[in-house]
């Protein structure tokens, strides 16, 4: 269990985070159950070598005089990506896998330690697959910083200033996303006016390396407007309209994600979490299921359900958790949750609707 990898919802602005400090982490290759996987467009094999080691950092709050860049320095755990892979043309990914946002401000910190081809690190963000993203990368071989997009790894015209960046000093990175509208800035300076794109309106953030440089990176955050999808309303509109239910469970795939996977509840500390065999069998054949004692309590049943388009076909496994009472039989809860099921058909035509914002 990674400590250093948390979520937090505020009920008041309605706004996500995700914080990661690798100085929790343990030097050496990344742990299994790290939410990242390294990617790089045309050859997963060779995506880099991404890796905790020790690295001398900054303090977390920013210096109290301008000129203090680095006041004090300790000590402690970073994320590196340390292969020297001498081809131009070589951009290994670390992605940040369970989340896309698409909403969002992202702020870390890099350091760039050397390179002979290239001396590179940036974040990439919006990102379909590793052909296809926005880069925001600093370069101490070249002195600039530019934005530019991959389109079908082809990469778009570079947009950004000349910029004293050196090897071996820490830089703070800041990109804020809103609708078409980018914002970039390093050191709290505003790098560039804003960018407007329609490329990408949303997609996941990784930290991005070029050729053979080594850098470093840490203090990842993101604050982001959670999406909610249609199957999150109508979870939320059957609570509302039935009393009785204690919980609601949709599990289906999306376009991104053939998986079945719990995509809205009513708690989303498990979204994400692949189906049981139940689940899948359900969508697959249409079987319904039944049980009681859920979760070890014994006043309540769970029914789980085929949602089904208007052509008839299951498009998800709905689990209901329903309020139960002494001598309840299976007969009595499916009644229960079968209105329920004909109220979420009534909201949804396909499959890909349930994912949709």
């Amino acid at each position: 269990m990674i400590s250093a990898v948390f979520i937090a919802a505020s009920s008041v602005a309605r706004s996500d985070e995700v914080a990661i400090d690798f100085g929790n982490f343990e030097q050496g290759t990344l742990p299994e159950d790290a939410p990242f996987k390294p990617a790089l467009p045309g050859n997963t094999r060779s995506a880099g070598n991404w890796e905790i080691v020790m690295g001398k950092v900054p303090p977390t709050l920013e210096p109290f005089f301008q000129h203090e860049h680095n006041p004090v320095d300790s000590t402690r755990p970073v994320l590196a990506q340390t292969k020297r892979t001498a081809k131009q043309d070589h951009y290994p990914l670390l992605i940040y896998d369970p989340l896309d946002f698409k909403n969002f401000t992202l702020t870390t910190r890099f350091k760039i330690k050397g390179g002979a081809l290239a001396q590179t690190a940036g974040i990439a963000f919006r990102l379909q697959d590793p052909k296809n993203y926005y880069v925001l990368r600093a370069s101490a071989y070249e002195k600039t910083i530019r934005f530019y997009k991959y389109v079908d790894g082809r990469r778009g015209p570079l947009i950004g200033p000349e910029k004293p960046v050196e090897s071996g000093v820490w830089y703070r990175l800041k990109i804020k996303c809103s609708g078409n509208q980018i914002d970039c800035w390093l050191d709290g300076d505003r790098i560039m006016p804003t960018l407007n794109d329609n490329t990408f309106s949303e997609g996941k953030i990784g930290f991005w390396t070029k050729a053979d440089s080594i850098s470093y990176f840490t203090g990842l955050r993101v604050t982001y407007q959670p999406r909610v999808s249609l199957a999150q309303r109508m979870v939320e509109k059957a609570l509302e309209r039935y009393s009785r239910l204690e919980g609601l469970e949709i599990y289906s795939y999306s376009p991104n994600n053939p998986q079945i996977r719990l995509i809205a509840s009513k708690g989303d500390k498990t979204l994400g979490k692949p189906a049981s065999d139940v689940e899948k069998d359900v969508i697959e054949n249409g079987t319904i299921y039944y049980g009681d004692n859920y979760n070890g309590d014994n006043s309540v049943a769970s029914v789980v359900y085929p949602l089904d388009d208007r052509n008839g076909a299951p498009i998800a496994a709905v689990r209901f958790i329903i309020d139960s009472f002494p001598g309840q039989t299976e007969k009595n809860a499916l009644a229960k949750a079968r209105p329920i099921k004909r109220y979420l058909e009534s909201l949804v035509g396909r499959a890909d609707y349930l994912t949709r914002d």
